[in-house]
């Protein structure tokens, strides 16, 4: 579970910037009740305008969890880290990235883990857990200057060969993965959470979903059907879904009569007998037929697929995946990523979650992260989102799909590319506020540049001139 996260010197991101899932007391009381600690939101969505910063902000998260899933034997591979620095300064692209993330780990133990590297080496490392309001130290890692070697501290929970831990990590490895792979379970409860426990996906890439999907059906599992519940009822048509492979679909287009492939098949298959067999009688013929065209289910290096049963007025027709509409594509893959994440603890980032769906989805999609029934692990949803509807009370029940404190946006300031991340509570707004029109109307800034219809009105009279 995030609590903060705070970087610097990322991509477009040149000085620190801070972000928190910590909620404010005067808005905790929006929280639903539930076994949730209402002190740490569930939600943050991310606004602004085009390559202002949004999705390198979730990529920051994610270089985290890139670096601690990197180990000494990548590491031999291919030596140094491949950061990704502010580049529109010199001065920036020559200093540190760093990280600094408070969390609750999978043993739920608070922990606060601290980065700095550059291209070659780590320059600083520390963990440490909170046993009560304070933090104790686990480990800290210091590279001494003008040297290679580093300088150690330890807490002292810390045990075991300390020495042989220092051996085995290189300088451009972290400690604490260098401790995981060497089976050290006093910090797997916050490894595990930077890693395993942080999930990342792009709404353009639903696709990608699709291996998972399969294999759910294939196995029959208890997830599957309950994703076949969910699309039955979502309204989309769907009466089932099931798994085909590629070659059973092709032996049952070639039997069905009617089909181009059967005709094309039917053609060559008479071609070849009346070459070949000019006498066959017509029955011999049609026992031939029969053979050629009975379906080979049993082939090995199966390519799968998902197939899609609608209900129609005449009955049910089953619809091949590269026939199904994108939304329903998309809709199942946005919806088995949901139940994927909120059956166990997950920060879940998603870019561009409405992409592919319709606003009626992505407020659901959302709300089922702020509702304690359907996120029992409380798991954490934060997304970017060009669709500010979702600042907006609009509904039947007129309820908010997104609370004050869980709005941040983005800026890029054009003169030196460096962009900020701050939150809407920074202009301190008051609950009943219309966060939409405001932000429409340029008082959160966020917003592309207005001069843009002028710029473009200027293009074309060029464009006109030179013609």
């Amino acid at each position: 579970m995030l609590l903060d996260f705070t970087f610097s010197n990322f991509k477009c991101f040149s000085t620190d910037q801070q972000f928190s899932m910590r909620r404010p007391k005067v808005d905790q009381d929006n929280q639903a009740d539930g076994q949730w600690n209402k002190s740490v939101s569930t939600v943050a969505a991310i606004f602004g305008g085009n390559a202002s910063g949004k999705t390198s902000f979730l990529d920051a998260i994610e270089s985290l969890k890139k670096l601690l899933l990197r180990n000494n034997r990548q590491a031999e591979y291919d030596s140094g880290f491949k950061r990704r620095s502010f580049l529109l300064g010199s001065r920036r692209s020559e200093e540190p990235t760093d990280y600094f993330i408070d969390f609750v780990g999978i043993d739920n133990r608070r922990y606060q883990y601290q980065v700095s590297i550059n291209n070659a080496s780590v320059l600083y490392e520390s963990l440490r857990v909170f046993t009560s309001q304070r933090s104790s130290n686990i480990f800290e890692r210091e590279l001494n200057e003008g040297s290679d070697g580093y300088k150690f501290s330890y807490g002292s929970a810390f045990s075991g060969h300390r020495k042989a831990f220092e051996k085995m990590t290189r300088n451009d490895v972290l400690y604490l993965s260098a401790l995981h792979d060497a089976r050290y379970d006093l910090v797997e409860g916050a490894y595990q959470a930077l890693t395993n426990r942080i999930k990342v996906y792009q709404g353009w890439a639903f696709a990608n979903e699709f291996p998972r999907i399969i294999q759910l059906l294939d196995n029959e599992s208890d997830t599957a059907q309950a994703l076949s519940d969910i699309m039955e009822q979502a309204h989309l048509g769907i009466s089932a879904m099931t798994v085909e492979n590629e070659m059973a679909r092709f032996f049952r287009n070639m039997s069905t009569p009617g089909h181009p492939a059967y005709d094309h098949m039917k053609g060559l298959a008479e071609a070849l007998l009346d070459e070949t067999s000019p006498d066959m009688n017509p029955e011999e013929r049609q026992v031939f037929f029969e053979e050629v065209f009975e379906p080979s289910l049993e082939k090995n290096n199966e390519v799968k697929t998902l197939a899609f049963t609608h209900r129609g007025a005449e009955g049910d027709v089953t619809f091949e995946q590269d026939a199904e509409s994108r939304g329903t594509l998309s809709g199942l893959a946005f919806f088995s990523v949901a139940l994927k994440v909120l059956s166990e603890q997950t920060l879940c980032l998603v870019d561009e979650l409405d992409m592919s769906l319709h606003p009626k989805y992505v407020r659901e999609l959302v709300r089922l992260f702020r509702d304690p029934t359907t996120n029992p692990h409380q798991s954490q949803l934060i997304f970017t989102s060009h669709d500010v509807t979702l600042m907006s009370n609009m509904g039947i029940d007129e309820t908010r799909v997104l609370d004050r404190d869980q709005i941040w946006f983005t800026s890029k300031d054009s003169a030196t590319g460096e962009a900020e991340l701050f939150p809407l509570t920074e202009f301190s707004v008051r609950k009943d506020e219309n966060y939409m029109r405001n932000y429409l109307n340029g008082i959160y800034g966020a917003l592309p540049d207005p001069q843009f219809h002028d710029t473009f009105v200027r293009a074309i009279r060029t464009i006109h001139s030179c013609g």
